[in-house]
């Protein structure tokens, strides 16, 4: 799966003729318990389960010279939320709730999204 996501990666940049020195790193929602510190899925219910064995941070930076950011899926749509509608940062709590193949529901507590930029 990998060599397929570095190629629609480069193919996307090209085609764009942009360069991967244009960007300060890749963000990415994957469906899973993910370590956003870290930069590893700890746990997949099952789903891209070699995706724990991986180190995502390096693969990136050793593929494309740039740094990763990873999320929960659901978290991450929470966190676009906050960037889209500056407003939110005024509230101390927030829920988003998303629906896919199953349902996601990240709780902000504490304005805890707002340190991540």
């Amino acid at each position: 799966m990998l060599p397929a996501i570095e190629e629609v990666f480069r193919r996307l940049i090209k085609n764009q003729s942009l360069s991967f020195k244009d960007f300060a790193g890749i963000a990415v929602g994957f469906a899973a318990i993910v370590d956003s510190r870290t930069g590893r899925v700890l746990s997949t219910n099952g789903k891209y389960d070699d995706a724990k064995s991986i180190d995502l941070a390096v693969w990136t930076r050793d593929t494309f010279g740039l740094s990763l950011r990873i999320e929960n899926d659901a978290r991450m749509a929470l966190l676009g939320e906050s960037v889209q509608r500056p407003a939110m940062h005024m509230w101390r709590n927030r829920l988003c709730r998303s629906r896919g193949l199953r349902m996601g529901a990240p709780w902000d507590r504490e304005g805890l999204a707002r340190s991540v930029k």
